[in-house]
């Protein structure tokens, strides 16, 4: 049971990251659209500013100015928000319209294999903070193996060692 656990976490969390990819990969798309959009806008508005101000006409200059900026602020206040995202935002987390943190991955710890340890059996192991925690023989890893586990979350109250 806790190796078709594990195997289902192991799959969720690699969607996870896949999905996180995809949404950064589209979050960048979506800036670099926009970054376009705005040199489009202000190269436009050069060469048409630049023969107004050669025909000495700089009223029409700074209408030109005033219309472009219209069109520019709208797209830099978009792709400002798109980089919000992309770096976490105030949620910190980069997907659109998401109003909840991701939780942080779990951390890590290594643990040698315990002597007569087979894989699907559990085993009582003592974390660097003390912790005690029950976790089970992966697939294929044997006794004096060095295997990373993914850190349990500690429980609330503790009495006694834990039970695997």
């Amino acid at each position: 049971m806790g190796f078709m656990n594990n195997i289902s976490k192991s799959i969720t969390k690699a969607s996870d990251e896949v999905n996180r990819a995809a949404i950064s990969a589209q979050l960048s798309t979506q800036s670099a659209f926009y970054a376009q959009e705005i040199a489009f806008a202000k190269g436009q508005w050069g060469k048409e500013a630049f023969d107004a101000f050669v025909n000495g006409d700089m009223a029409k200059v700074h209408q030109l100015a005033q219309a472009t900026l219209a069109k520019v602020k709208p797209l830099e206040e978009k792709k400002a928000l798109v980089d919000a995202k992309k770096a976490g935002g105030a949620s910190g987390d980069p997907r659109p319209g998401s109003s909840t943190n991701m939780p942080p991955p779990p951390p890590k710890v290594t643990v040698t294999i315990p002597e007569g340890a087979k894989p699907g059996s559990t085993f009582i192991a003592q974390l660097p903070s003390g912790q005690q925690v029950c976790l089970t023989v992966p697939p294929g890893a044997e006794p004096g193996a060095q295997v990373v586990f993914d850190v349990p979350p500690a429980p609330a109250v503790v009495i006694g060692q834990p039970v695997c």
